[in-house]
């Protein structure tokens, strides 16, 4: 018998060792592929706009996925290799070319990427159009949204097949040139002890996983406002101590063992510990690793409740369907124009109110950031525009009297920002004169509807006489106009309400294309100074910059005056978001497929290496029950310790997050974090599934069939 045929037979005999190489490759050119046929798409495209950092994030979010597919394939493969290697190590005893195993094993590895890679690119097209149509399922199912596949994607997908083709055949060509058989033969009883541990080494651990984060994160936010500081972005390295804490936890766990209280509970434990130190750094390393992939892909994962659940209840809690708000330069549309457009759709419409405001100079503290990281807040008394209102025309839209004093104001806030404190205006300035003029914060107006494009401005509420005062001379660029209005049967108004979108924005005027936070006053002082709008040094082009064009998709995040309806906000919302949401799926995706695979191959790892020693084991007497608890006591700190260290790592990180965004828990926040909550659940499902396959595999390797 050939050597041909003899290696053919080996392979017939143990294709079960095939499986998870053939999984793994197919699972990672599904998921690039698909990834690249969606991003490439010209909806995509077209949402991300060239040169933006959307389009960098989803770009970098890509290198992160191939990257990504690429390792937990190669974690694969060499578990693939692990098994190959004691029939590879027999031929060379017996004599075989070295050159020709080499050979054979790099014909076997090619035939298995081109049919993987094959089915993995023909798969993609289902996977990417199922992906699409579930984003379709939330959304408005429009012909914007309708599911094109970018060519380009297939391009990318086959350079990815051609990259983890030559990962593998690189990982083969280093196994296949060992020199020693005996390291071959030899290669599954590899020991790399570790000491036992303190009782508080693992305190330590946590204590450094938690300043980790309190230095990375909530220290510089501390300097700056404290000490009006930037600190750089080396100290960004202080994260550093949470990897080294999550290192010493998992230490600990593997190795760590004592007599305590309950010395029966340590024997019966002895020998799987022993088991566990006798391969511990390979298995921490893998520990930490599976930790840090958990912490990336809720990290991901949590995104999404993060972002949406703030947007979902600010739509859910506006009690006004169509809102928008024009400069009075412009000769917007008239309530004749959307009755007739609404006629059109049979759409009825009421409570339609227009409301007048102004925009007066307020005081205010304006931050400069220096290059040495320091940073000056320079108080001004005229600084910037804000948003008025009269109270007699305000006090319609709520329904009930507004009782205002002269010489003071009103702030409107929604329900969740009531309490907050805000530090108010306390001169208020005509455009006209410029005369500082004294004004008293009497209290804040709770108002949830989010008609106030701009969010840069605040907005606030001036009783009568007081505000003609202030429109005396005023010039008309100064003055806007905000429309309002309800319709029945909101949600089955999109195309009345991408129609009326359209004709608002073909009749702004170029010059009102500026973007949120373009202030006309903050112009003007920085060119009084001689110096150069830093709006206009972000965006070159000025006030003109932004296309009013109704296909821009850059309107609904940057344009100062974008129309605030309902059904587009909800609509334009998930269009735009939901790139993100696919993009960060996708990346949790991938981390949980690594999570999958890293942790299934330390499991037949430790089952092949500690093989014989359950085999002396059940020679000593011991019965099946006590060796399959060795075996899930292994088991348990590979699959359940990451996950519990993971999780309380970036769930801690991210109640931070949401902790130092203004010093408290909104109720948006309070729902997001119980969704993560329910995440970390499915996570832990997730990895008990993974656990029962590996513990399955692993009673099969040792010879325990129940």
């Amino acid at each position: 018998m050939t050597i041909n045929k003899l290696y053919g037979k080996l392979r017939a005999y143990n294709w079960k060792n095939y499986t998870t190489l053939f999984f793994c490759i197919i699972l990672s050119v599904v998921l690039v592929t698909s990834y690249a046929l969606i991003y490439f798409s010209p909806t995509v495209q077209n949402i991300l706009p060239t040169g933006g950092d959307s389009r960098k994030q989803a770009t970098m979010i890509f290198s992160v996925a191939i990257l990504g597919c690429a390792v937990f394939t190669t974690y694969a493969s060499s578990l693939f290799l692990k098994f190959k290697s004691k029939e590879i190590g027999i031929f060379m005893a017996l004599g075989a070319d070295k050159k020709k195993l080499k050979k054979l094993l790099f014909s076997e590895i090619l035939l298995i990427s081109i049919i993987c890679c094959f089915l993995g690119i023909l798969l993609s097209v289902p996977v990417s159009f199922g992906i699409w149509k579930i984003f379709q399922l939330v959304i408005i199912d429009t012909r914007e949204m309708t599911y094109h596949f970018g060519t380009q994607g297939f391009i990318y997908g086959f350079i990815f097949c051609i990259f983890v083709t030559f990962c593998i055949f690189m990982l083969s060509s280093k196994f296949i040139n060992r020199t020693n058989i005996i390291d071959i033969l030899n290669d599954q009883r590899i020991s790399e002890p570790i000491q036992d541990v303190k009782e508080w080494y693992g305190i330590l651990g946590m204590i450094f996983v938690i300043l980790g984060i309190i230095l990375g994160y909530i220290v510089p936010s501390i300097v700056i406002d404290k000490l009006n500081y930037v600190l750089p972005s080396i100290w960004s390295i202080t994260y550093l101590f949470s990897a080294i804490g999550i290192y010493m936890v998992m230490t600990y766990i593997v190795v760590h063992a004592k007599r305590g209280k309950h010395p029966e509970k340590y024997y019966k434990n002895i020998i799987s510990t022993s088991m566990m130190r006798f391969m511990g750094r390979q298995t921490v390393k893998n520990m930490c690793v599976i930790s840090f992939l958990i912490a990336g892909a809720l990290f991901a994962i949590f995104y999404i409740p993060n972002m949406v659940t703030g947007i979902y209840d600010n739509i859910k809690n506006n009690p006004i369907d169509y809102t928008f708000t024009y400069n009075q330069r412009d000769k917007q549309v008239s309530k004749k124009d959307i009755e007739q457009l609404a006629d059109k759709y049979n759409i009825d419409i009421h409570n339609y109110m227009e409301l007048p405001s102004i925009e007066l100079i307020v005081d205010g503290v304006e931050s400069t950031r220096h290059k040495n990281g320091t940073i000056d807040n320079v108080y001004l008394k005229k600084s910037s525009y804000d948003m008025f209102f009269n109270s007699k025309d305000f006090s319609k839209l709520i329904g009930k009297p507004i009782n205002i004093k002269n010489g003071e104001y009103l702030a409107v806030v929604n329900k969740e920002n009531e309490n907050q404190d805000y530090d108010y205006t306390k001169f208020i300035s005509s455009p006209v004169t410029e005369k500082e003029m004294p004004f008293r914060h009497a209290g804040n107006l709770i108002f949830n509807g989010s008609f106030f494009q701009n969010k840069s401005m605040n907005v606030y509420v001036l009783n009568e006489n007081d505000y003609k005062a202030f429109t005396k001379d005023l010039s008309i660029k100064n003055y806007n106009n905000s429309v309002l209005f309800n319709v029945d049967n909101s949600k089955d108004t999109y195309a009345f309400a991408n129609d009326l979108k359209a004709e608002i924005i073909k009749r702004t005027s170029k010059e009102l294309g500026m973007f949120t936070g373009y202030d006309e006053y903050v112009k003007k002082r920085y060119e009084s100074t001689g110096e150069k709008y830093f709006m206009d040094e972000r965006y070159t082009s000025g006030e003109g910059s932004l296309k009013l064009e109704p296909d821009n998709n850059q309107l609904y995040l940057n344009w100062k005056y974008y129309p605030n309806f309902k059904i587009l906000q909800s609509q334009d919302m998930i269009k735009n978001m939901a790139v993100f949401l696919m993009l960060f799926i996708y990346v949790a995706i991938i981390c949980f497929a690594a999570v999958g695979i890293i942790a299934y191959t330390r499991g037949v790892t430790i089952a092949m290496n500690h093989k014989q020693v359950f085999m002396d084991l059940s020679r000593l007497g011991a019965n099946n029950d006590y060796i399959k608890f060795c075996i899930k006591n292994q088991l348990k700190k590979v699959f359940s310790y990451p996950l519990i260290v993971g999780s309380f790592v970036i769930y801690l990180f991210n109640f931070m997050i949401m902790i130092n965004n203004d010093s408290r828990i909104v109720n948006s926040e309070v729902h997001a974090l119980l969704i993560n909550l329910g995440l970390i659940g499915i996570c832990g499902i997730y990895m008990y599934l993974v656990y029962l396959l590996t513990y399955k595999k692993f009673k099969n390797i040792i010879g325990i069939s129940k």
